[in-house]
């Protein structure tokens, strides 16, 4: 019974590390929103930003 209950366990475990994340992205260029787009992740939407900020005028996508 209790091997039962670690094999579900475990199961469990993959099932909820291997969901998907939907992350709405922001396209920037010279500080003016260009673009926005949704992406399925598997990572935290904040580690796809790559983004430059310089003052008030950011370059790059940002996502949350």
């Amino acid at each position: 019974m209790k091997k039962l209950l670690v094999v579900a366990g475990v199961l469990a475990a993959i099932s909820f590390a291997s969901c998907k994340k939907e992350c709405t992205c922001k396209t920037y260029a010279a500080g003016k929103e260009v673009a926005t787009s949704t992406v399925e992740t598997k990572e935290k939407c904040s580690s796809l930003n790559t983004f430059i900020g310089t003052g008030d005028e950011k370059t790059g996508i940002e996502c949350k």
